[in-house]
């Protein structure tokens, strides 16, 4: 791997640990628990509330559409298997 795609690697790494603690919060756990399973102090969580929450609570809405999707797309091709049996 070159190094470039190592940082690139690391960044987008960081990145999902960043969304997956600001999904907890919005989940309810509290700041503390978030804060001692991540190993990162209130201060650094309150500055990723800042700069990543609208990240985050895109990719949670896009999760519940994608959920949604695959739900009807498991109803429609259940149906399309009961009318055309193979």
């Amino acid at each position: 791997m070159l190094q470039y795609e190592m940082i690139i690697a690391k960044d987008i790494h960081s990145i999902k640990k960043i969304v997956n603690a600001i999904e907890l919060y919005y989940e309810g756990k509290p700041v503390k628990q978030i804060c001692k399973k991540f190993e990162i102090e209130p201060e650094t969580f309150s500055i990723w509330i800042a700069e990543y929450s609208q990240i985050a609570i895109e990719f949670m809405e896009l999760r519940k559409e994608n959920e949604a999707l695959k739900k009807i797309l498991m109803h429609l091709t259940g149906k399309c298997q009961e009318i055309d049996p193979k």
